[in-house]
């Protein structure tokens, strides 16, 4: 049988071409992780906030006079009643038209203060602030609430009441 000349010994093999896929996927890959780390920066990156825009939100909100609480505790109750809220959403919504109250009313910042800063903000005013809100924490955060709806509702509207 006859053998070819790559067997024999010492003979040398050329090397193998290599396909032009090869070639133009490797260039693919390296295109495409360079996409995507400029994508990453281009997506995360900081924006600058439009002119006029106020600096945050909580300062482009309306006045909390303690009308707008009240009507605004009147339009969660009955928004409660006809269940478009849950029991949860009743006692954040609560606490947020109290603190919003409070923050304008005082000229503090109520609204990001936690429970342990209300408490010992020193403001006599807050002190009822801080007794509802620990009283509404339950229900908004734990598992099981002591509180119903209209308790916390008329708990809600004392502390508001106190500054008309």
């Amino acid at each position: 049988m006859w053998r070819a000349e790559a067997d024999l010994p010492g003979a040398v093999v050329p090397p193998l071409g290599y396909s032009q896929a090869w070639l133009f996927g490797g260039i693919g890959l390296v295109l495409a992780t360079g996409v995507m780390v400029l994508a990453a920066f281009w997506l995360t990156r900081r924006r600058p906030e439009p002119q006029g825009a106020p600096a945050n939100q909580a300062a482009a909100s309306p006045p909390a006079d303690p009308a707008w609480a009240l009507a605004q505790i009147d339009s969660i109750e009955r928004a409660w009643s006809v269940q478009l809220l849950s029991f949860r959403q009743v006692h954040h919504q609560l606490s947020a038209v109290v603190r919003a109250c409070a923050s304008d009313q005082l000229g503090l910042p109520a609204r990001q203060l936690t429970l342990h800063g209300l408490e010992s903000a020193g403001r006599p005013q807050l002190g009822q602030v801080a007794v509802l809100v620990r009283f509404l924490y339950p229900a908004q955060f734990g598992l099981k609430a002591a509180s119903t709806v209209p308790d916390a509702v008329y708990r809600a509207r004392q502390v508001v009441a106190q500054w008309l």
